[in-house]
């Protein structure tokens, strides 16, 4: 595997392989809208690894996936069109790999506004042939990324979230892969998975805003759903560049004080703070797979609605 400071050196190289890039860009995004798969793969995270098989069918647009655990517990989950229908425990027992989600909601012009594609050379899967494409950030907002892609379909069949230094973050990877679209019968989730109630989107009046993103990231959704304590709902929002992710949890303290906090888990950086709005005391909390810098500029950011800079 080479490290970030390795591919780094890629930037200087003369564009020789732009239009090839592109192409390799188009057709993992294709792969991602269109392509009905099953397979194992090992999705690996400060140091512990987890094995998962994989269910998806495309159908005239309509993606269906099945994830279920096989270490551990035998949790599962269930998504038709990036909605959650149901799952097993909570997303943390589940273990959920935030980067094959990430994948699927591609755009390659906003993509390499933000990244550098390179294509390293030629490397083996899961007995398949693939070509190695770095994604090198173009500032230090966001990690670097390293996919295999299927030389057949595009598919990625291993994603590297590497750090600044080099340091391998998280890793997603194949180790079985069939190209036919699963059954009714795979695509049918066990009595134990619990059905998700849609989230409420939230109202105008209630969103909070943040004064600073890194370059590239949008938002994507604002939800409400009900406080289980009573009392004004729980706000999350979710920002993205195409690739990294930032979700922003809004929750109204009953305590007066809370203290502020920080974190990181892998890759994920967590930044808790207490906000004072006139609507009284609130807890922020920023995670992302971004660096622990920015996650913390975005929570110092946010204001709520009506707040001032």
């Amino acid at each position: 595997m080479r490290t970030w400071l390795g591919l780094f050196g890629l930037l200087s190289a003369p564009l020789l392989w732009a239009d090839e890039t592109g192409d390799w860009l188009a057709r993992m995004i294709e792969a991602q809208a269109s392509q009905s798969y099953q397979g194992t793969f090992v999705y690996e995270r400060q140091g512990s690894f987890v094995a998962h098989q994989l269910w998806r069918r495309v159908i005239d647009g309509q993606q269906t996936e099945r994830l279920l655990q096989l270490d551990g517990m035998p949790r599962e989950s269930l998504s038709r069109n990036g909605r959650l229908l149901c799952m097993t425990g909570s997303a943390d027992e589940l273990q959920l790999p935030p980067r094959q989600q990430v994948l699927t909601h591609l755009n390659a012009q906003a993509l390499t506004a933000h990244y550098q594609p390179r294509l390293l050379g030629s490397n083996r899967i899961a007995g398949r042939e693939v070509e190695e494409l770095a994604l090198l950030p173009r500032d230090p907002h966001r990690y670097a990324m390293q996919l295999s892609l299927d030389r057949e379909t595009g598919l990625p069949l291993r994603s590297l979230l590497l750090a600044a230094q080099g340091q391998l973050l998280e890793r997603l990877q194949f180790t079985e892969l069939q190209l036919q679209a699963p059954g009714d019968e795979q695509l049918r989730a066990t009595g134990d998975c619990r059905e998700i109630e849609p989230l409420a989107v939230a109202r105008d009046a209630e969103v909070w805003r943040a004064d600073w993103l890194p370059p590239g990231f949008v938002a994507l959704a604002t939800w409400r759903r009900p406080n289980p304590l009573g009392g004004q709902d729980l706000l999350t929002q979710v920002y993205g560049d195409g690739l990294a992710s930032i979700s922003v949890f809004i929750e109204p303290l009953r305590e007066a004080q809370a203290g502020d906090a920080h974190s990181q888990a892998g890759p994920t950086a967590i930044n808790s703070r207490q906000h004072s709005t006139p609507q009284g005391e609130f807890m922020v909390t920023v995670l992302g797979e971004v660096p622990p810098a920015t996650v913390e500029r975005v929570a110092l950011s946010m204001r709520a609605p009506g707040g001032q800079p």
